[in-house]
C-alpha cells in the first residue's frame, strides 16, 4: 500500500464516527441529486426491488451515501472502502435499511492494490451493471488507473458514474477571500494532514472526458455541474464547493 493510500486509510478511519455529522449537508445533497438523476444514470435504476439482476458497486463507499440513494433499485449493492471504520458505518447503514448482506454489504478493499491486501469472498467482484464513486476521485493518486479498473469490473454496456468537485470552487463560508494556504495556516499541524489525502482539487470536463476515454467508457459521456453548492464542515469551519456528475458507458463491443 502506497504512503498516499495509507494516509487516506488512516484519515478516514479517524473521521468515520463524525463523518455523517460534519458532511451531513453534502451527503444529503448528493443523495438528492442521485435520486433525481437515477433514471438518466441507468435505465436499470427504475424499480425498487427489481426482478432481474442489477449489480451496483459503491466504490470508496464511506458510510454509504451512494448506496442510500440507489440500493433500493438494485438486486445487489457492494460497498468497498480503504477504511475499516467506514466499512463498519456502511454495514450499520445497511442494517438500518433492513437490507440483508445479500442485498447490501461493505468490505474493506482497494481494487488498485497489487497484490490485494485484502481478500474478498468469491463472487463479490462479479461484473457490475453500475459503478459509482462519490467525492473520492480527488483522493486517488492515479485517477486514470482507477477508472480503467472500473472498466474491467463493468459488464459490457455498464455505466460508470463519478461525483466530485469542480476545480477551484471550494471556498470558506463567510470569508470567500480565504485561500487554501490561509486555511492551512489556521489549522493545527495534526489537522493539516487532511491535505495529504488529496491528489487533485477537482476535475473539469476536459479532464473527465480524457479519463473516461482512456478507460474505454466514452459512450454516452456526460459532465453536468450541479446547480446548488455542496456544503460541509471541516474542523469546525464551514465550506462550500461546486459539484459535478460525470457518466459514461463501457463499450458493448
Amino acid at each position: 500500500m502506497s504512503d498516499f493510500t495509507e494516509a487516506n486509510r488512516k484519515h478516514f478511519d479517524k473521521v468515520a464516527s463524525n463523518h455523517q455529522t460534519d458532511f451531513g449537508d453534502l451527503i444529503n445533497s448528493i443523495i438528492a441529486e442521485l435520486n433525481t438523476r437515477r433514471e438518466s444514470i441507468s435505465a436499470k435504476l427504475v424499480d425498487t426491488d427489481p426482478v432481474g439482476e442489477v449489480r451496483l458497486l459503491d466504490y470508496a463507499c464511506g458510510a454509504g451515501t451512494v448506496s442510500k440513494a440507489l440500493a433500493p433499485y438494485t438486486s445487489c449493492t457492494i460497498g468497498l472502502d480503504l477504511s475499516a471504520n467506514m466499512v463498519a458505518e456502511y454495514n450499520k447503514a445497511a442494517a438500518e435499511a433492513a437490507f440483508g448482506p445479500d442485498r447490501m454489504k461493505g468490505y474493506q478493499h482497494d481494487v488498485l492494490s497489487a497484490p490485494s491486501t485484502t481478500s474478498l469472498p468469491s463472487g463479490v467482484l462479479a461484473p457490475f451493471d453500475i459503478i459509482v464513486t462519490s467525492m473520492a476521485l480527488h483522493h486517488v493518486a492515479d485517477p486514470g488507473r482507477l477508472l480503467r479498473a472500473f472498466s474491467e469490473l463493468l459488464k459490457p454496456g455498464g455505466v460508470c458514474v463519478v461525483v466530485d468537485m469542480v476545480p477551484g470552487s471550494a471556498v470558506h463560508e463567510g470569508n470567500e477571500e480565504r485561500s487554501e494556504s490561509d486555511i492551512r495556516e489556521a489549522l493545527q499541524p495534526e489537522q493539516r494532514e487532511v491535505f495529504n489525502t488529496i491528489g487533485k482539487h477537482g476535475f473539469n470536463e476536459e479532464e473527465m472526458r480524457a479519463l473516461y476515454a482512456g478507460a474505454g467508457m466514452w459512450t454516452g459521456f456526460e459532465y453536468v455541474v450541479f446547480g446548488e453548492p455542496f456544503r460541509f464542515t471541516m474542523f469546525g469551519e464551514r465550506f462550500r464547493t461546486t459539484g459535478f456528475i460525470a457518466r459514461g458507458e463501457k463499450s458493448a463491443v
